[in-house]
């Protein structure tokens, strides 16, 4: 646990979710000097390949938390990204993101990595004595009146009640927070699958990749990405889409996951790979769309005005964007 315990409900607010989201929210609220409560379902942050681009726009919002200087030296920066078209090896185009040098402080994507990001989060947030994080504790219960909110938190030693001027929902696409209040999405679930293949094999010793790439493919298109990696040593990226027809552990066999890099490269062969450095996933992305189009959830609020389902599906882009 960070920080002291502070049940004030005449301005404390509650976050469920402590993943970039509600951290997030939390350090602006608490730079503000409100008080805060996080309350996260893990038993400890997760680590893993999740979400890792920093697009232009974010920078400039986290840039006035202070968060974006601290992030910066600590990621890869990638000022263009490139069009490839992968049948021929061709490059289609080179999109270089210094156009943008009059719209944004920070015309490239930075490339860190989800979970180092709440790392750096919880870093800073450790030095500021309103902020409290409660690990193992999801929300299992709200309860709202003209003046507060209340909220059920489960724990190992049962039902534990917290109480606060607002609560933020900010607890993933599964959100609690969200179905508690009664707040569906628009629309229809278009379900995709993607196969993640993490390595640190050198593909740009054998081919002219920038950061960011993404590939055109009539059969099977893919992306590929690059971050600093645990070790420090760099950690390509590749995602798949998965056709339906072919199931998650079919996806996921290491072999599948050798043939798909030997035809994404013709240097991935068997002789110049090391499966046992692979780390590979299969992660299931739900778009909804409505009448007018593709739609993301965005903020929502009910007419009582103490809970906001803040989504987390946070990402506005498909891992193939």
């Amino acid at each position: 646990m960070l920080g002291p315990s502070i049940m004030n409900a005449t301005n404390r607010i509650l976050i469920a979710g402590g993943g970039p989201v509600g951290l997030t929210a939390a350090l602006a609220l608490v730079r503000q000097g409100i008080p805060v409560t996080v309350c996260e379902a893990n038993l400890e942050p997760e680590k893993d390949q999740r979400a890792a681009s920093f697009q232009p726009s974010t920078l400039d919002m986290l840039d006035a938390f202070d968060i974006t200087r601290a992030i910066l030296p600590l990621g890869l920066v990638a000022p263009d990204f490139k069009f490839w078209d992968r049948p021929t090896g061709e490059l289609v185009a080179t999109f270089d993101f210094s156009v943008l040098a009059d719209d944004t402080h920070y015309p490239f994507v930075l490339q860190y990595e989800q979970y180092k990001y709440v790392g750096t989060l919880l870093g800073i947030l450790a030095s500021e004595p309103d902020f409290e994080i409660r690990y193992g504790a999801p929300v299992c219960d709200i309860t709202q009146t003209e003046a507060a909110v209340e909220v059920g938190v489960a724990t190992s030693e049962g039902t534990e009640r917290l109480s606060g001027r607002f609560l933020i929902g900010a607890d993933g696409s599964k959100s609690f927070v969200r179905k508690g209040l009664g707040i569906e999405f628009e629309g229809f679930t278009y379900r995709e699958r993607f196969l993640k293949i993490c390595t640190p094999f050198r593909f740009e010793d054998h081919q002219d990749v920038a950061y960011r790439n993404y590939f055109a493919d009539p059969d099977e298109t893919c992306n590929m990405f690059k971050v600093i990696g645990e070790e420090g040593v760099g950690l390509w990226r590749v995602i798949y889409p998965i056709p339906a027809e072919e199931s998650d552990a079919e996806a996921q066999s290491a072999d599948a996951c050798q043939r798909r890099l030997e035809r994404f490269s013709p240097v991935m062969s068997p002789t110049t790979s090391h499966l046992g450095k692979f780390m590979w996933s299969v992660n299931e992305w739900r778009r909804r769309s409505t009448r007018a189009g593709w739609r993301w959830p965005a903020i929502r609020r009910t007419s009582t005005i103490r809970s906001v389902a803040w989504d987390s599906t946070a990402a506005s882009m498909t891992p193939l964007a």
